[in-house]
């Protein structure tokens, strides 16, 4: 399984920057203000070698998270490619398979909305898919997504 390869986390809650890339995994979370809301993020520069049905594991969501939403891009992969997003459970559950053989953008609420407000129940990786044909090499996959973590905040009263 190939691995996403570096990501930069913003936490803005108490304005510190950390980089994880413990066993070549990269994740990365962005706290808003309430510490509720977060993002994560991921980039993968393509070698070359990923032929059709390549999973690309980018970050893993934690338990108890509830996806509001995801969008993953790509420059020029080549002729026929694809991309889905997933997880081990279903390997399209977030984004259906969307052409990226050009510069290409898609999102979760665009292809799979009945998604939105997914629960994890336990930490999960996502992956990005490929299919089609052989990815074209140095391009970049971006994914991200955007999920809340119900009951980390007191609201102020």
């Amino acid at each position: 399984m190939a691995k996403s390869t570096l990501v930069t986390a913003i936490d803005a809650s108490s304005a510190t920057f950390t980089i994880s890339t413990s066993t070549g995994k990269s994740t990365s979370f962005l706290g808003s203000n309430n510490a509720e809301t977060f993002t994560a993020f991921a980039t993968y520069t393509t070698s070359g070698s990923e032929g059709a049905g390549t999973d690309i594991e980018m970050f893993a969501l934690p338990d108890d998270a509830h996806l509001i939403d995801m969008r993953v891009s790509s420059t020029a992969l080549g002729t026929s490619v694809t991309l889905q997003v997933g997880d081990s459970g279903d390997d399209d559950r977030f984004i259906d398979a969307t052409s990226h053989a050009s510069a290409a953008s898609t999102s979760m609420s665009a292809t799979n909305p009945q998604t939105i407000g997914h629960k994890f129940t336990s930490s999960t990786d996502i992956v990005v898919k490929t299919a089609g044909a052989t990815l074209a090499g140095s391009q970049t996959i971006t994914l991200y997504a955007i999920y809340i973590m119900p009951g980390l905040i007191t609201p102020s009263r």
